[in-house]
């Protein structure tokens, strides 16, 4: 179990390194602004040999570059993707599964069937009390990134009602 923790602790190390390490915005631009350029030029040297096809083709090109630049964009950036409130509460609903199973608070087969069922858990371990830590934290950063949301989307509804009375 120690080593399963380490494990996950060295993942969400990796991912916290992941979110916090920036592209260079001097890069993403520099890049754009290129693409850019090179596809406002690509009809002039396009024409001459084809005539009136350049049109469909140079926009055919671009939006295959610009799609692409795009799809660079967006996996500079994960984070901002992908589905993390259901990722999260995942990883937080198995987490505390196998902290039932590994304290023991559950009661056993024989004592049930003995009917002697003990009134008191088996003490937690350390490893238990560290996955409650992490159940914690875990719970309140998605409260407060749920926070955030419902107060974005309140500030939306807000504005929409008020600017639907005006005449």
């Amino acid at each position: 179990m120690d080593g399963n923790l380490t494990a996950f602790e060295d993942i969400l190390g990796t991912c916290e390194r992941l979110l916090r390490t920036p592209i260079p915005l001097s890069y993403t631009r520099h890049t754009s602004r290129f693409l850019v350029i090179w596809l406002a030029l690509l009809p002039f040297t396009l024409f001459g040999s084809l005539g009136l096809a350049t049109p469909p083709l140079c926009l055919m090109i671009a939006f295959l570059l610009l799609g692409i630049e795009e799809i660079g964009v967006s996996i500079e950036e994960p984070f901002s993707i992908l589905a993390l409130e259901a990722v999260c509460d995942s990883a937080t609903n198995n987490v505390r599964e196998l902290q039932a199973q590994y304290t023991g608070d559950d009661v056993t087969g024989d004592d049930v069937t003995s009917g002697q069922a003990s009134a008191q858990p088996r003490p937690r371990r350390p490893v238990a009390a560290a996955l409650m830590v992490a159940i914690g934290a875990a719970d309140d950063s998605l409260n407060s990134v749920t926070d955030v949301t419902v107060q974005a989307r309140t500030r939306n509804l807000r504005v929409r009602s008020s600017a639907s009375r005006m005449p």
